[in-house]
């Protein structure tokens, strides 16, 4: 998948696992919430009109912003804008 114009594909970094070691009872009817994933993940790949000496594939990066879901042969990756990044985790 190739992004079109200041588009990013992010793989997005996975939800922490939640381990305990003792089994909780639920004594009301409350839904429970899987652990969110972070708004982190690798580049996969950038559009054509992203030209950032900041940024590039492989990186490791946090975004904020709206983002789109794609699925792909059984795996999900994140459209988002290269406005929508904040932070490159994988420079100094």
């Amino acid at each position: 998948m190739k992004p079109i114009g200041n588009k990013v594909l992010i793989k997005q970094d996975e939800a922490p696992e939640v381990k305990t070691s003792q089994t909780t009872l639920i004594t009301t009817m409350k839904e429970i919430e899987a652990p969110k994933k972070p708004n982190t993940g690798i580049i996969i790949s950038m559009g054509d009109e992203v030209y950032s000496s900041d940024f590039s594939v492989g990186d490791r990066v946090e975004f904020g912003g709206f983002t789109v879901k794609k699925n792909e042969k059984g795996e999900e990756f994140l459209l988002v804008s290269v406005d929508s990044l904040m932070l490159n985790l994988s420079r100094d």
